[in-house]
C-alpha cells in the first residue's frame, strides 16, 4: 500500500481498550497528520467533537481507518 491520505476533518475510527482491556471502536476527527514522522505510517493526533487529544501516536494503516 502506498502514502496514505488522511487530512484533518477526516474523521477516523480505531480501536481502543477500556480499562478493563475490553477493545471498543473508538472514533474521532484528524486534527494532525504528518507523513512520514519518525514512523513509516505517519504521525497523527485524532481529537473528539470538543477538541481534546484522545489519540497521538503512529498512524497505523492497520489500526486507523477513514470513515464516513
Amino acid at each position: 500500500m502506498g502514502r496514505r491520505q488522511l487530512k484533518p476533518g477526516d474523521r477516523v475510527s480505531f480501536t481502543s481498550h477500556d480499562e478493563r482491556c475490553k477493545p471498543f471502536t473508538q472514533e474521532g476527527i484528524v486534527k494532525h497528520y504528518v507523513y512520514p514522522h519518525f514512523h513509516p505510517s505517519g504521525y497523527i493526533e485524532v481529537v473528539d467533537n470538543s477538541g481534546d487529544i484522545i489519540l497521538y501516536g503512529n498512524a497505523d494503516k492497520d489500526s486507523i481507518k477513514k470513515t464516513k
